[in-house]
């Protein structure tokens, strides 16, 4: 079963770069045809996937652009985007900036587990 894992070692990063941006364009227009849904569990893949394969820096970089492009969808489809549309969608990339930065420690922390331990025989 493991040979089925994508690891990080497999795929090169600009695959995961691309992948990436053209899940947030996709999800960017998705948004903008809905209208009014939130999309925001959608919106956090390319960033967990960014994190996860490619590291923080690029994960946060997801993270913003997808705030930016969330931002974009729904000044597009309101008439009147106001105060509290504005907070809504700074609690979403906020809300997209943690789950980067919480899904690069968890796979560094991962990496780093394996690499200090040594391996354990089962009794």
């Amino acid at each position: 079963m493991p040979n089925a894992l994508i690891y990080k070692g497999r795929l090169p990063k600009w695959f995961w770069v691309m992948a990436d941006l053209l899940l947030v364009l996709l999800l960017g227009v998705i948004d903008y045809k809905t209208g009014d849904y939130s999309l925001i569990i959608y919106y956090m893949i390319p960033v967990v996937l960014g994190s996860w394969f490619t590291g923080a820096g690029f994960g946060i970089a997801v993270a913003v652009i997808s705030g930016l492009v969330r931002f974009c969808a729904d000044y597009a489809t309101y008439t009147d985007f106001s105060f509290v549309n504005y907070l809504n969608v700074a609690q979403d990339a906020l809300f997209l900036l943690i789950i980067a930065v919480i899904t690069a420690n968890l796979r560094k922390r991962l990496e780093g587990d394996k690499a200090g331990s040594p391996d354990r025989k089962e009794k």
